[in-house]
């Protein structure tokens, strides 16, 4: 189905996109500055998951819009394909930022260091082309068992459960972390 493999590739382009996961490093020394502001540590977190999603959904929404009108998709295949262009968004800002959390790299010379050379941004690339390629391992494997809209809405479930499941992680002992990191 030409819907589900133009939304799995829009999901794999978002995944490339690393903000969050370098975004608490990024912070470096003066990380107490951030953690000393009259703001919850939830707030500061929030703000680095906003930006991620405007910064990545905006540009997957139009890509996947123009795709689908190249390829002439009816309106529910487009549906898919845009939704599976936020939804991607929003949950690989919340795995970058949960990876950043575990893996951060405060204590850099270069902005770059912390950027191109952290291990929380390779883990949440890799990690994400990982999860961005599971739906097409799975249509391979079920693909013919299913119809389409069934198995978007599987994966849709799925990347739902992931990102709710990070986010409730990230608020419960994430903001922790952030807290203490130094």
């Amino acid at each position: 189905n030409m819907g589900l493999l133009l939304a799995l590739i829009v999901c794999f382009m978002v995944s490339s996109n690393t903000i969050t996961a370098c975004s608490v490093s990024l912070e470096g020394e003066n990380i107490g500055s951030v953690q000393v502001l009259p703001v919850s540590e939830w707030s500061v977190l929030k703000a680095k998951l906003y930006l991620h999603v405007l910064f990545t959904a905006i540009p997957a929404v139009l890509l996947g819009l123009a795709m689908s009108i190249m390829v002439g998709l009816g309106w529910w295949e487009c549906l898919i394909v845009l939704l599976t262009a936020v939804l991607s968004s929003v949950m690989f800002s919340v795995i970058g930022l949960a990876v950043n959390l575990k893996l951060p790299n405060l204590h850099w010379t270069n902005e770059m260091a912390a950027v191109k050379q952290g291990a929380s941004t390779v883990v949440a690339m890799f990690g994400g082309w990982g999860i961005a390629l599971l739906p097409l391992g799975g249509f391979f494997l079920f693909g013919k068992y299913m119809l389409p809209w069934l198995y978007a809405l599987v994966c849709f479930a799925l990347f739902v459960a992931i990102t709710l499941l990070t986010l409730f992680w990230i608020y419960k002992k994430g903001t922790g972390i952030f807290r203490f990191l130094n």
